[in-house]
């Protein structure tokens, strides 16, 4: 459901693309584009959505031979960026780009809590929106790593000390962690300013 590649043919009607361009495609196949969720431009929730796998017809996703897609969900990959770079932006790319779009503001201080696969593309889409970027992690290990990404903040979660001190500085939190660590979401909450705002985009281990 990360899949580049180039285009082979077209349907009628369609001319945002051209034979031989690369595109991407990301996990969404189709919507119905009739109810009230497509209306409103959150194609996402439609009912009648399917999808790169685990869908009706030949949904064997990127392992495919070819693909038929709808255009709608086809994007244009720019020249200037890799295959092997593009492809994870259509998944752990817009699953952190989408939150941060919605909730932050330039001058803003956002933590991301975990430096994984989703939180090193949090990281730089932060400090790109002109955001201070605080990278929370349970132990000190990703803190040279967070700082390449653009976090000018590094917080362990298991300092007891640095989570006291980091109380009330933050405008957003977005959490791409599978387990919060030793630090329970109070914890975390508490590190938000007034009104601040926490976004979860991780499944919790499963006792958590």
């Amino acid at each position: 459901h990360e899949i580049i590649g180039k285009v082979v043919r077209l349907g009628p009607g369609v001319d945002k693309f051209s034979l031989g361009q690369r595109v991407g495609i990301g996990v969404q196949r189709s919507n119905c584009g009739g109810c009230d969720c497509c209306g409103a431009k959150i194609e996402q929730l439609c009912s009648k959505i399917t999808k790169t796998y685990a869908g009706p017809g030949k949904d064997k996703g990127g392992f495919s031979r070819y693909i038929r897609y709808t255009a709608h969900w086809t994007f244009a990959v720019p020249e200037g960026i890799p295959s092997e770079q593009a492809a994870p932006l259509l998944c752990a790319g817009i699953t952190t780009f989408s939150p941060l779009k919605r909730h932050c503001r330039p001058g803003m201080t956002v933590g991301i809590i975990g430096i994984g696969g989703l939180g090193h593309l949090a990281i730089q889409y932060a400090r790109a929106m002109g955001c201070t970027v605080a990278a929370i992690s349970t132990s000190d290990s990703k803190r040279t790593e967070a700082a390449e990404f653009g976090a000018s903040v590094y917080i362990v979660s298991s300092d007891a000390s640095q989570m006291a001190a980091a109380k009330g500085t933050l405008d957003v939190i977005l959490n791409t962690a599978s387990s919060t660590g030793v630090a329970g979401m109070d914890e975390y909450f508490a590190l938000l300013k007034p009104r601040g705002v926490t976004a979860c985009v991780s499944l919790p281990e499963k006792d958590e």
